[in-house]
């Protein structure tokens, strides 16, 4: 009995463990099911490089054959092409700050400018000699020297005012019976610059001065010492350069597209190195009239006062002017940490709803920057809420999802714009018969200037170039004015005569948009062309070219990414 019991008390855990273990076995099997699938929808592939690839499995990238990464998706949430949308734990990581777009309350603003400290050349002299002497004592030890008003320079000999002393001695005895011999012969030594007081003194005196003093015309620093002693100077040579320091100038350098906020009379806060704690004020004088042409830049002059001889010319400094603001009281600005530059064009991500956490790329076209702030003249609505902190974090998830961004400019209302414009006319063309043969005719020629920018070999691309301009007027004749004939005459001539690769490659753009336009109107199924594109090329505007075969090999880049690009249209051409 007991061994019966054992027997059927066993069985019955064992059937109990099974059922568990398959009932258990199932639903787990069916949840992890459910989760994986999920998974997959809520997942696609891409590639880091090109996020254009979008595939649903794992793998390569057809392009240039990096492994793909997954890419979480928008969970059937309908975002467009140009919005992204983060998880709370993104937003939290990148640490993302929005503001609010409005005018600015001031209306003034400032502008920062850098210079120079240097002498007032208003308060220069230039001492010179006023006759030909020879230095026989130098009173002065070296340039910095402080002198003053009248002080001895130096003791001088000169023949020629040894000469006049004489004259005038003579003179002043016989001045009751010649007058105006004796008043010409005082006026020649005043020329000289000599003081009614020493010609007085040499009258009454009787005796000439073999050497006489040289005196400070004016009170300052020396700043430059031309002569020496012992040394012969003749008469208009530069003695020393004399410079009143009390009043220097500020040198300051103004761009070009600030101009227009200077005016006289401005007041400048100046800082300098030497003294940090201390700010001095000046006064805009001077707006130089002429523009540098090469740095785009002129001078804005100011005068600034140095009765404590603090400040020395030459000194660094840096000064804040208070300019009017030249914005709209109506206008937009936007802090400059907002804007993400694309080279000419220029893009902010704005957050519809505070509480939903998915931004919009938007593009924006910007006026003056002032105190880290851009005026936007369109773009922007009074109250859109722009991203001013992580703009780089939502753009890099963007650019992983292959949804427009600073570096993937798609179309708003499509999708990626495969048919660039022609670099001489935006609109559609339209072919006439006689141009449609003639474009047959061309095609082989414009498969082998590809094919030789594929290699890199300009020489090759060039000749091929000047082949179809000769097959071209072969076959137009009078048909060249015809439709848009005289455009591909022009792009083939412009190509042919360029020997740079780049530059070649560059000419191949509106070369490619015109066959791709031509080979896209009414075709049937004779012969299969693949459009392909390569969203780098053309500084990430992208580019497109015609190809026979399926296989990438980019024009643009040749061995560089030879397999850089992808597939966008299968046209089927006829034969003409």
């Amino acid at each position: 009995m007991d061994k019966k019991f054992l027997l059927v008390v066993a069985g019955a855990l064992a059937i109990g463990l099974l059922t568990g273990y398959f009932v258990n076995g199932a639903f787990t099997t069916s949840s992890e099911t459910a989760d994986n699938h999920q998974h997959e929808e809520g997942t696609y592939y891409t590639c880091s490089m090109h996020p254009q690839i979008n595939q649903p499995e794992p793998g390569s990238c057809p392009i240039c054959g990096m492994a793909l990464i997954p890419v979480q998706s928008n969970d059937g949430q309908g975002l467009a092409l140009n919005e992204v949308i983060l998880s709370e734990n993104a937003m939290a990581l990148s640490q993302i700050e929005t503001l609010v777009v409005g005018g600015r309350d001031e209306q003034k603003s400032s502008i920062l400018l850098s210079g120079t400290l240097s002498i007032n050349e208003e308060l220069l002299t230039v001492q010179t000699s006023e006759f030909d002497g020879r230095i026989e004592v130098l009173n002065v030890a070296s340039e910095g020297q402080y002198v003053t008003k009248g002080q001895v320079l130096a003791r001088v000999y000169s023949p020629a005012v040894l000469e006049i002393q004489q004259e005038l001695l003579t003179a002043s005895k016989l001045k009751e019976q010649q007058p105006g011999w004796y008043k010409a012969v005082r006026n020649k030594l005043r020329l000289f610059k000599f003081s009614d007081q020493w010609i007085d003194a040499l009258e009454s005196d009787g005796k000439t001065q073999d050497v006489f003093d040289l005196v400070a015309e004016s009170s300052g620093t020396i700043t430059k010492l031309f002569i020496d002693e012992g040394a012969f100077v003749s008469r208009g040579e530069a003695l020393a350069e004399i410079a009143d320091l009390s009043r220097l100038w500020v040198r300051l350098e103004g761009y070009e597209d600030q101009l227009n906020r200077f005016q006289k009379g401005q007041k400048i806060s100046l800082s300098v190195a030497s003294f940090p704690s201390r700010t001095f004020d000046a006064t805009v004088t001077f707006i130089d009239p002429v523009l540098n042409s090469q740095s785009r830049i002129t001078e804005v002059r100011a005068e600034l006062s140095n009765d404590e001889g603090m400040l020395k010319p030459g000194m660094f400094v840096k000064g804040a002017v208070t300019v009017a603001s030249t914005q709209n009281a109506e206008s937009l600005t936007v802090p400059s940490s907002a804007v993400l530059w694309t080279g000419e064009r220029s893009v902010v991500y704005v957050q519809p709803n505070k509480e939903v956490p998915n931004f919009v790329l938007k593009s924006v076209v910007l006026g003056e920057k002032h105190d880290g702030y851009y005026e936007v003249i369109a773009g922007l609505q009074p109250q859109d809420r722009v991203v001013v902190n992580g703009a780089f974090v939502i753009d890099a998830s963007a650019q992983l999802k292959g949804q427009a961004s600073m570096m993937n400019n798609i179309n708003e209302d499509t999708s990626m714009s495969l048919h660039l414009e022609d670099h001489n006319d935006g609109s559609q063309k339209q072919f006439t018969a006689a141009d449609n043969a003639i474009m047959a005719a061309l095609l082989p020629n414009y498969l082998r200037i590809k094919n030789a920018l594929v290699n890199s070999d300009a020489v090759e691309s060039a000749k091929r170039a000047k082949e179809s301009l000769q097959l071209l007027k072969r076959e137009t004749k009078d048909a060249l004015a015809q439709g848009m004939i005289s455009h591909l005459e022009r792009m083939l001539k412009a190509l042919s005569e360029q020997s740079n690769l780049e530059d070649q490659r560059h000419e191949f753009i509106a070369l490619s948009t015109h066959f791709i336009d031509w080979a896209s109107q009414g075709l049937t199924a004779d012969e299969t062309l693949y459009v392909q594109f390569c969203p780098m090329a053309n500084d990430n505007q992208g580019a497109q070219w015609l190809s026979t075969e399926e296989e990438i090999r980019n024009p643009y880049y040749g061995d560089a990414m030879l397999s850089c690009g992808s597939i966008v249209e299968v046209l089927s051409l006829s034969k003409r």
